[in-house]
């Protein structure tokens, strides 16, 4: 401590001795750059937790958009493809016409069908659908109708299966699905001609699945089948256990 604080005699004398001490101006100036030093610190950590934040927030956003342009890709894929149009027919009418995919035309040139209604359109019959999908091939698979059944079928669960596996697909929420929904659900309870639920037909169709493609595809088909159920007909009359009367 300086001579001069050591010698006030009054309180005021001292107070003025301690300021212009040099000890005091040192601990002062210390303690003021260690206090700004903090201070930086604290700012910069701030700084980098709101950056990491926006881009957080910007990796959330960009993730999201990359999952709805799959799906919407998809959906429109789907939608462009007439094997596809056709099952999707099959699934909501299960009767009545449908254009023949261009390439399966030839197969009803060299077979017409007995109710088929021209060369270019077919007329849908649910039982003869059901009929073509065996595990085992029965002696008709080769008419013009069962195999464009099944064909249009498999493209159908190709699709499915590659968004199974596809990693843009995960956590996606089922309602940006749409109508494919829909369609899904009439796999998981689908109905016949008359439309009354035909359980024939869903055991058709699961082992169908399971057998040439995946317990994940048949997983996912049910998960898509589950929203449709509980989010646009959970308070309709039922047929079957989760099956709307129609």
């Amino acid at each position: 401590m300086s001579d001069a604080v050591q010698h006030a005699t009054t309180l005021g004398e001292w107070a003025v001795a301690l300021i212009n001490s040099p000890t005091f101006i040192g601990s002062l100036v210390s303690a003021t750059v260690a206090g700004g030093g903090f201070y930086f610190a604290f700012s910069q950590l701030r700084h980098a937790r709101k950056q990491l934040q926006q881009t957080a927030e910007r990796h959330e956003e960009e993730t999201a958009w990359r999952r709805s342009e799959f799906v919407r890709k998809l959906l429109s894929d789907m939608s462009n493809d007439p094997k596809v149009a056709l099952i999707f027919r099959i699934l909501d009418w299960r009767d009545g016409p449908a254009l023949i995919p261009a390439d399966l035309k030839p197969f009803f040139a060299a077979n017409p069908m007995p109710d088929q209604i021209s060369p270019e359109i077919m007329r849908i019959n649910w039982e003869r659908f059901v009929e073509a999908l065996p595990i085992v091939k029965n002696a008709n698979w080769e008419d013009a109708d069962l195999y464009t059944y099944r064909t249009c079928f498999d493209v159908f669960l190709s699709i499915i299966q590659q968004t199974v596996t596809d990693l843009r697909s995960t956590n996606i929420d089922k309602k940006l699905f749409g109508d494919l929904t829909f369609y899904c659900h009439r796999i998981i309870n689908p109905k016949n001609g008359q439309r009354k639920f035909d359980a024939h037909a869903q055991d058709v169709f699961k082992t169908y699945i399971l057998e040439y493609y995946s317990i994940e595809t048949y997983g996912y088909i049910e998960e898509c089948a589950k929203y449709y159920q509980d989010t646009f007909i959970d308070d309709l009359p039922t047929e079957a256990p989760g099956e709307p009367a129609d």
